[in-house]
């Protein structure tokens, strides 16, 4: 290459991996902080299409969540009975 010219894939060469993607990432970061700070704008444009969609599953509120006291006290019981039968069952 004495004559001073430069072909393409030379140039290509001197390209760093940080020079091609600076001008994709940051953008990119961008629009994810901005999505992050202001949703707004974003969550409106998808309502219709997730209200569809709810609607076609048939579900429109969750199922109530199930109390832990509740759980709890229904698992204590339960191993109380297991506990008397066993107990009941070992007596001669």
């Amino acid at each position: 290459m004495s004559d001073g010219k430069v072909s393409v894939t030379d140039a290509a060469g001197e390209l760093s991996t940080l020079t091609v993607a600076l001008p994709v990432l940051v953008p990119l970061v961008a629009v994810i902080f901005w999505i992050g700070v202001y949703p707004k704008p974003f969550l409106e444009r998808t309502a219709p299409s997730t209200s569809r969609f709810v609607a076609m599953v048939g579900e429109t509120e969750p199922s109530p969540p199930v109390a832990e006291a509740d759980a709890g006290t229904a698992v204590a019981e339960a191993d109380a009975a297991a506990v008397a039968a066993t107990a009941e069952s070992d007596e001669p």
